[in-house]
């Protein structure tokens, strides 16, 4: 039987062009391949293999999560190993990210027209800002009726998160630092994909989080200086100045939390995060710190608390601490305290927000 290969069925004359063909053929597959792969194989069904030029990415389940960005785009999120590390992959337009790592050290590897790389933003090189206090203790929780106390039936939890004008551009702060902008990717990627997959994975049991990045909303994310009181300011806008109503579910429903990132302090004196009251719906965050701040402010809202926070070791061996560590100067294992965790679960059987 005759070869059918490039080589072997060209002509003398058409040596040249056959051997650029087969140049062509055995080359690797370029990386946006790898994400056409990625949606094929999540379509085809999970736990699926997509092997890239870099290593292999085994797909093992969707997260039950979905982003919506300020382009309006929604998309899922998922549990994934990348070259034998877990992590979870996030998808926004042609992009594909791999979030890998605790916070303190957080990797990201960005596959897409370019290529397989590691993302250009050190996410562990966050220094505290000279507090290293993260925020003050929350406001006791209002004592409000809810569930029996049997279980709550978890279902839809709403995150609502407002970036601050500007937070898109490079700037250099007063103290003469320059601070990189943050794209919808980095602000996922850095902040709450981990917190994502840890909420619907080992907090509540059917809890489906959508995450909701806002971008330039008149009167609600336009710059500030912080004061003694910015997030009642804050609130105030979102509540009387500019309603929006075209949100859905409404900034006050039960099911829905609320927060905002800055720049810099999120409130005086010397703060970089704050919650209305334990149990709350309203937050603030800094991206200028430590990257468990937006995380350690919404356990505040689920009912986390500082003093149940608790020292353990990472990966390596290190001394570290849990997420609700009230200092942002320590090394953060990544995750919450089997006690926060519980804590968080206690409030939502008793008050039952996360309802459909």
């Amino acid at each position: 039987m005759r070869s059918t290969s490039p080589a072997s069925s060209c002509r003398p004359r058409w040596l040249a062009a056959c051997a650029f063909a087969a140049l062509i053929l055995a080359a690797p597959a370029p990386a946006h391949d790898a994400v056409a792969r990625f949606d094929d194989a999540v379509a085809r069904g999970l736990p699926a293999d997509v092997v890239t030029g870099e290593g292999m990415l085994r797909i093992d389940e969707r997260l039950r999560a979905d982003v919506t960005y300020a382009d309006n785009r929604r998309e899922p999120l998922f549990h994934v190993t990348w070259q034998g590390e877990p992590g979870v992959a996030v998808r926004h337009g042609d992009v594909l990210r791999v979030v890998l790592g605790g916070p303190g050290e957080r990797r990201v590897v960005v596959v897409d027209d370019r290529g397989v790389r590691a993302a250009t933003r050190s996410t562990s090189a966050h220094r505290p800002l000279p507090s290293n206090r993260i925020d003050p203790d929350p406001t006791p929780a209002l004592r409000r009726s809810g569930a029996d106390g049997s279980g709550a039936a978890y279902t839809d939890m709403y995150l609502y998160v407002y970036v601050e004008d500007g937070l898109e551009n490079d700037e250099t702060t007063e103290g003469g630092e320059w601070s990189e902008g943050w794209t919808d990717d980095d602000l996922v990627s850095t902040f709450f994909a981990a917190w994502i997959e840890q909420a619907t994975r080992d907090h509540f049991d059917g809890l489906t989080v959508h995450l909701y990045l806002r971008r330039h909303v008149p009167g609600v994310t336009t710059r500030f200086a912080p004061t003694a009181t910015s997030l009642d300011d804050w609130k105030s806008r979102l509540t009387y100045l500019y309603p929006p109503d075209d949100e859905t579910p409404r900034h006050d429903a039960p099911n829905r939390l609320n927060l905002f990132l800055v720049r810099g302090y999120a409130q005086l004196p010397g703060y970089v995060g704050r919650v209305d009251r334990l149990e709350g719906h309203y937050g603030m965050a800094s991206v200028s710190s430590h990257p468990t701040v937006p995380s350690h402010e919404i356990g505040h809202l689920l009912g986390e608390r500082h003093e149940l926070a608790r020292a353990g070791k990472d990966t390596n061996g290190r001394r570290c601490v849990t997420t609700m560590w009230p200092n942002a100067d320590s090394l953060f294992c990544g995750h919450f305290s089997a006690e926060n965790i519980g804590a968080a679960r206690e409030t939502e059987a008793r008050l039952g927000r996360f309802g459909p």
